[in-house]
């Protein structure tokens, strides 16, 4: 639990970093990168927690990893109306053409237009995010709650002294 736990706050921070970064050109992008520092860092406090054996630390983490569904649902769903009201789509079009595909080619290859195109890859990419979100942070937030009984019976079942050695020992 502990090696999910740090494994998620890391890739989590690593994303956020990086999500800031390329959001000073984003007013969203910025927004999802402090959310999603927030949540590692939430998620950073509860691996302390979990090496304490914590009661409550498991739901904790648990309702974290929703807000991050959360965060990363609205990301995309922002960036879908942007698309729908016409704003990412021809900027999307003009970095395809400007990387060297012609408008031509992807109207040849596809029969549509490079606005078109990009509007249909940028859909299917924010739409995988949602499913995405949904499934990963979903079951890892149902991991957690389902392990919350664990720390309990841990607590309950382990004489204080044992656990006193191995919080010495740092396990």
């Amino acid at each position: 639990m502990i090696a999910v736990a740090t494994a998620d706050y890391c890739t989590v921070a690593v994303f956020a970093v990086a999500s800031m970064v390329c959001g000073l050109s984003s007013l969203p992008g910025l927004f999802l990168g402090i959310g999603m520092a927030g949540v590692a860092g939430v998620e950073y406090y509860g691996v302390r927690r979990l090496r304490e054996a914590r009661p409550g630390t498991c739901r904790t983490l648990g309702f974290n990893q929703l807000a991050l569904a959360v965060i990363l649902c609205a990301y995309a769903l922002w960036n879908l109306h942007a698309l729908a009201s016409g704003g990412a789509g021809g900027a999307i079009a003009k970095t395809m053409v400007d990387s060297g595909v012609s408008a031509d080619d992807l109207r040849g290859l596809t029969g549509l237009a490079a606005d078109d195109v990009a509007k249909a890859i940028s859909q299917i990419l924010y739409g995988g995010l949602i499913v995405a979100a949904i499934l990963a942070q979903g079951g890892l937030a149902l991991y957690y709650f389902l392990r919350e009984q664990y720390v309990r019976n841990y607590l309950k079942d382990t004489p204080a002294w044992v656990r006193e050695m191995q919080r010495i020992m740092g396990h």
